[in-house]
C-alpha cells in the first residue's frame, strides 16, 4: 500500500511576524488541498517561535505566539532557548497551558524536583487516517549556565535521545521515528550517525538553510533558516507492506538503542523543499495585521509605568552615554560587585525625562540578556582582564554583532567603572565583576570566561533598570549622570 504523507515545518520565527499572515494562508490552502486529495499532512514547529524583542510577545509573555500557532494548526512543537531561558521559570511553566498541540521536550527538567516543564512530554504518537504511525520527540540546546539561573536543569541531549528512543521502542509500534531538534546542524549530523532508528530530523537553532535537506545515512535532515524566511515541506512516499500493521512492533527487538530497526530506504522515498516567503502573494491586509500586532503590544507596554526620571538619559549605540553610565551604576549597586562592564551597543535609544514605561525600556533594551558575575583575584584583573577589555574596547567599537541574544547592530564602546578602593587591596583579594552574559557567547573575552563565572539573578537588563527607576522614584535617590 502506497501512502503520501506531507510534513510541513517552521523554525526560529523569533516573533518576526512579517511573513506570518502569508504562511498562515499558504498552509491553510495546502491543508485544504491535501484533505481533498486524501493525503495526510502535519505541521511541526522546531522552537524559538517566541522572542521578546517583539512588543506583543513581551506584553503577553509569549502567549501571542502560542495563540498564532494554534490558529495555524501546529500538530507538534518543541521549544528553543528563547522559550526556555528567555523568561522566568513560571512563565515557561504556563506558556503552553492553552496550546492545542503537544510540546515534546526530553532534556529539560526542574532543578528542584526533576519534573518536566508543565504541558510538555517526551514524545507524541501521530497517525494518518490510513494507519501509518510515527513517534515524534524533541530536544533543545542545553545552555547549562543560562537554564540554571531560571531554575531548570538541561540534560545531555545524546543521553536523553537514547533514553527516549528506548522508551518508544519498548512501548510503541510505529513506522518511523522523527526528531524535532533545536540543537543545531552540527549536532543533528552527529545524532543521525549515532541513531539509525531516526527517519527524519527537523532542525533549528543554527538558522541553517537546507533547500533539499541533507542526507546522513538514511536519515534526512532539514533546516528552514530564520524569521519566517521559509516553510519547509517534506513529502514522504511510504510503501507499506500489506502483511504488517507497522514496520516496528513494540518490544520486537531486545530494545537496545543505536541499531537499524527498519530499512527506511526500502519503504520510504523522502523529498524536501523550502517554500520561500517571497513566493507567496502579499496582500494589503497582511501588512495591516502585522502593524496591528506591533501597535497592540506597544499599547499594552505604554500602559505599564515603571517610575519617573527627573532628567533624560540619552543613549548612543557607539559612544559612551548617560544611560550607559546609569546602567553601570545600577548593575554595581544591585549586584554588590566591585567592577561593572557593559558596551554602548546595548542601548538602542535613551529614556525620557518623565514617566518611564515598559515600552520605553523595551525600545531601549529589547535584548534577552542577563547579568553575569565573574570572580577573580585582583592581580588577574589588573594584569590580564583589564588590559584585554581595554584592547577589545577599541577593536570592537564599530564591529557589527548578531546573535547570542543581542538585538542591536554595533558592539559600541566598552566602558568599565570600578570602586577606586579595590586598588588598595592585596593582589590576592577576590574581586567581583558584573557584566552581561552576552560576552560569554562571543569569542573575544577569553580572560573573563576563564575565571569563575555565573549568572546573577533572573532579570534582563531592562528589568534591572525598571527596578532601579521604580526604587529611585520612591526614594528620590538619583543624581544626574555626567555626559
Amino acid at each position: 500500500m502506497k501512502e503520501i504523507i506531507h510534513f510541513y515545518h517552521t523554525n526560529d520565527w523569533h516573533s518576526h511576524l512579517e511573513n506570518w499572515p502569508k504562511f498562515l494562508r499558504y498552509y491553510q490552502n495546502q491543508s485544504d488541498k491535501h484533505n481533498q486529495e486524501g493525503e495526510a499532512h502535519f505541521l511541526f514547529d522546531i522552537g524559538d517561535a517566541v522572542d521578546r524583542q517583539h512588543p506583543l510577545t513581551e506584553a503577553t509573555q509569549g502567549q501571542i505566539m502560542v495563540d498564532l500557532m494554534n490558529e495555524m494548526g501546529v500538530d507538534v512543537a518543541t521549544i528553543g532557548n528563547n522559550e526556555g531561558i528567555g523568561s522566568h521559570h513560571d512563565v515557561l511553566n504556563s506558556l503552553y497551558k492553552d496550546a492545542q498541540f503537544p510540546v515534546v521536550l526530553g532534556n529539560i527538567f526542574d532543578k528542584k524536583d526533576s519534573t518536566r516543564p508543565n504541558h510538555t512530554q517526551d514524545y507524541e504518537m501521530i497517525q494518518t487516517d490510513k494507519g501509518s504511525r510515527f513517534a515524534v520527540f524533541g530536544m533543545t540546546a542545553p545552555f547549562e549556565i543560562s537554564y540554571d539561573i531560571v531554575g531548570w536543569q538541561p540534560l545531555d541531549p545524546i543521553a536523553s535521545i537514547k533514553r527516549v528512543i528506548q522508551d518508544i521502542k519498548t512501548k510503541e509500534s510505529f513506522d518511523g521515528i522523527i526528531l524535532l531538534s533545536h540543537l543545531g546542524l552540527p549536532t543533528d549530523r552527529i545524532i543521525a550517525k549515532m541513531f539509525p532508528e531516526i527517519l527524519m530530523i527537523f532542525g533549528a537553532h543554527t538558522h541553517h538553510v537546507l533547500p533539499e535537506g541533507e542526507w546522513v545515512g538514511h536519515t534526512l535532515l532539514t533546516g528552514g533558516g530564520k524569521y519566517g524566511q521559509f516553510m519547509g515541506h517534506l513529502t514522504a512516499e511510504f510503501e507499506k507492506p500489506i502483511n504488517k500493521d507497522y514496520l516496528y512492533e513494540a518490544g520486537s527487538s531486545d530494545v537496545t538503542v543505536n541499531e537499524t530497526i527498519i530499512d527506511y530506504k526500502r519503504y520510504f522515498k523522502l523529498t524536501e523543499e523550502l517554500v520561500a516567503s517571497d513566493r507567496i502573494s502579499n496582500y494589503p491586509e497582511d501588512e495591516m495585521q502585522v502593524s496591528q500586532w506591533v501597535a497592540q503590544g506597544q499599547e499594552i507596554l505604554k500602559g505599564n509605568i515603571v517610575g519617573r526620571l527627573p532628567f533624560a538619559l540619552p543613549a548612543h549605540e557607539i559612544e559612551y552615554s548617560p544611560l550607559q553610565h546609569y546602567t553601570l551604576l545600577a548593575m554595581k549597586a544591585q549586584s554588590g560587585a566591585d567592577i561593572a562592564i557593559i558596551n554602548a551597543g546595548m542601548f538602542l535609544q535613551g529614556l525620557p525625562a518623565c514617566e518611564v514605561t515598559h515600552f520605553d525600556l523595551h525600545n531601549a533594551l529589547p535584548h534577552p540578556i542577563r547579568l553575569m558575575m565573574v570572580e577573580t583575584r585582583l592581580a588577574d584583573y589588573k594584569q590580564v582582564i583589564k588590559p584585554q577589555v581595554a584592547s577589545l574596547g577599541e577593536e570592537l567599537k564599530y564591529t557589527p554583532i548578531k546573535g547570542s541574544g543581542f538585538r542591536g547592530n554595533i558592539f559600541g564602546q566598552l566602558v568599565t567603572i570600578a570602586d577606586q578602593n579595590i586598588y588598595d587591596l592585596d593582589d590576592s583579594a577576590i574581586v567581583k565583576i558584573v557584566t552581561i552574559d552576552h560576552l560569554l557567547y562571543l569569542p573575544f573575552f577569553t580572560s573573563l570566561v576563564a575565571q569563575k563565572h555565573y549568572l546573577w539573578g533572573q532579570p534582563f537588563i531592562r528589568e534591572l533598570l525598571a527596578d532601579t527607576i521604580h526604587k529611585n522614584s520612591i526614594d528620590g535617590e538619583l543624581d544626574q549622570p555626567s555626559e
